[in-house]
């Protein structure tokens, strides 16, 4: 299922290396499925798969600022 759903998501992402952002797939978890987006700039795919991930764990890390932040 998953397999399938990335291979018709795949061929929408951007394959120039301008535009690295949108090389990739992003999954999005959305209760009970997750959304499988792509896109390339131009066109956009989405497909709905009826799998549930867990919810993310907090980090018990302290958070630093990152150094863009620190020179705004």
């Amino acid at each position: 299922m998953l397999l399938g759903t990335m291979t018709s998501v795949l061929p929408f992402c951007a394959k120039d290396d301008p535009r690295p952002v949108l090389s990739g797939v992003i999954l999005t978890p959305q209760g009970e499925e997750t959304d499988v987006w792509a896109a390339d700039g131009f066109r956009l795919a989405l497909k709905t798969l009826p799998i549930a991930f867990p919810p993310p764990r907090e980090s018990r890390r302290r958070g630093r600022k990152c150094t863009h932040s620190l020179y705004r």
